[in-house]
């Protein structure tokens, strides 16, 4: 049950960064190849964000195919910065209530 609330998670949080920052965002549908770089893994969008602004660099957007978690990351030389939406951990967590009806 937590996995499907955790896709519903995921894609709200995909949506609500999509919504306020989807004009720099670019997506892409492969994994990256070529010389492995060091990956940074960070706790919130708003980092990948502000490292962005900093070394003015674009996001990208990837959804893992294997398990469909979407990753926003960015690329500065032989750094890849990382931050996956809502962890595993949130969404054992989390109880997501179901909507109201109006009967």
């Amino acid at each position: 049950m937590w996995l499907t609330q955790g896709r519903l998670l995921r894609k709200r949080e995909v949506l609500m960064i999509n919504k306020r920052y989807g004009k720099r965002i670019i997506t892409v549908t492969q994994e990256m190849k070529g010389a492995p770089k060091s990956t940074i893994m960070l706790d919130s969008f708003k980092s990948i964000l502000q490292l962005a602004d900093e070394k003015e660099l674009p996001i990208f957007l990837n959804k893992n195919p294997q398990e469909g978690r979407p990753t926003f990351f960015i690329v500065d030389d032989d750094y890849l910065y990382n931050y996956e939406t809502v962890s595993r951990e949130l969404v054992q967590n989390t109880t997501i209530e179901p909507p109201i009806s109006n009967m």
